[in-house]
């Protein structure tokens, strides 16, 4: 087991630049969040990820996250950032439309949407 953390440990702070990003928000050492992408081996389309400490939900640490992930993915080169949210994390969901991605069916799976933005290069 304790090599099993080591291991997640070493895989989410060891990242691949050329393709990789995280984030993270902290306040008084506490971290309050982190959002990252992995884009695919062609850097047009990255999957990303936002989390939230429950008690900082409502904040708009996601939101500064997110905004920020997005700069960092088009200075990149990335194409778009997709992402799913379940289909009742309705914050998430408002978050991402405030941002500017569409949301659509996830075709194999009735519990999520695929959320999806189109990043102009800067």
């Amino acid at each position: 087991m304790r090599e099993l953390k080591h291991a997640l440990a070493a895989r989410l702070s060891h990242l691949d630049y050329s393709r990789e990003m995280a984030l993270v928000a902290q306040h008084d050492g506490l971290t309050l969040g982190v959002a990252r992408y992995s884009a695919d081996p062609d850097r047009r389309s990255a999957e990303f990820a936002v989390a939230v400490r429950s008690d900082w939900h409502g904040r708009g640490v996601g939101q500064l996250l997110m905004a920020r992930l997005i700069e960092v993915a088009q200075q990149s080169g990335i194409s778009e950032l997709v992402g799913l949210v379940l289909h009742e994390n309705k914050p998430m969901l408002k978050m991402c439309r405030k941002l500017g991605f569409s949301i659509a069916p996830e075709p194999n799976d009735a519990t999520v949407l695929r959320v999806r933005k189109s990043l102009a290069p800067v």
